[in-house]
C-alpha cells in the first residue's frame, strides 16, 4: 500500500472496467476496510469478474495501490481548488467533488487498520494540510494559528472523525455519509464552523 506515491491509478489506454473496479474498491475499502475487502466483493460491485480485476491489478495488493494513488490525487486536487481559490470558488469546486467523500472514508479505515498502512496515510494527509494551511493564511482567508502542528492535527481530526464513527452518523443522519447531498450538508457545515466559531465572546453580548 505504501507505494501508491509511485503508483499510476491508470495507463494511458486505460480497459474497459478498470475504473469503476477502483471506485468499487475504494467504496468498499471505505466501509469494510482493506483486510476486510476480497477481490471477488469487489468484482460484484464492479459488475465485472473477479478474473478482470486480476487481469488489471495482478492482485489485491496491486489493486490497493491502485487505489491509493487514485485516492492520493482525489484528495490533492480537493486541497488545491481550496488552495487555488479560497475566496469562494473553491469551495464550489470542493462541493462539486463527488470522489471526495468515499477518498475520505477510505484514508479513515486505512488509518484504523494502524500499522506502517496507518502511518502512511496519517502522514500522507498531514503532509496536505501543511499545504493548505499556510496557503489559507497567506491568501488572507484565514488567521495564522498560534500553534500550526496542533490546528493542523485539530483539522485534520475534524475530517477523519466522523469517518471513524461512520455507522453511527449515518444511523443519525438518515443517509450515507459520502452521498453527494450528506456530504456538501457537511462541507457547509464545517466552513461555517471555521469561518465563524462557535463560541461568542463575552465582550460581544454586553
Amino acid at each position: 500500500m505504501c507505494s501508491a506515491a509511485a503508483s499510476s491509478s491508470g495507463s494511458s489506454d486505460d480497459a474497459p472496467g478498470r475504473e469503476a473496479i477502483i471506485h468499487a474498491a475504494v467504496d468498499l475499502v471505505g466501509r469494510g476496510g482493506p483486510d476486510g475487502t476480497t477481490v471477488r466483493a469487489v468484482a460484484e460491485r464492479a459488475d465485472v469478474s473477479a478474473a478482470l480485476v486480476i487481469h488489471h491489478f495482478g492482485s489485491k495488493a496491486g489493486l490497493i495501490e491502485a487505489c491509493d494513488a487514485h485516492v492520493r490525487v482525489t484528495i490533492s486536487a480537493a486541497a488545491d481548488a481550496i488552495t487555488e481559490d479560497p475566496r469562494g470558488g473553491g469551495v464550489q469546486a470542493l462541493l462539486g467533488h463527488t470522489d471526495l467523500g468515499p477518498a475520505l472514508a477510505y484514508v479513515a479505515r486505512s488509518l484504523q487498520s494502524g500499522g506502517e498502512v496507518g502511518r502512511w496515510w496519517f502522514a500522507e494527509l498531514l503532509e496536505v494540510t501543511d499545504r493548505m494551511l499556510p496557503a489559507l493564511v497567506e491568501s488572507g482567508v484565514a488567521r495564522r494559528p498560534d500553534d500550526p502542528e496542533m490546528t493542523a492535527l485539530l483539522l485534520m481530526a475534524m475530517e477523519v472523525g466522523l469517518l471513524l464513527m461512520r455507522p453511527l452518523v449515518e444511523e443519525r443522519l438518515g443517509g450515507d455519509l459520502t452521498d453527494e447531498a450528506v456530504l456538501a450538508r457537511w462541507a457547509r457545515a464545517e466552513l461555517d464552523l471555521l469561518s465563524h466559531a462557535l463560541l461568542i465572546d463575552r465582550e460581544d453580548v454586553r
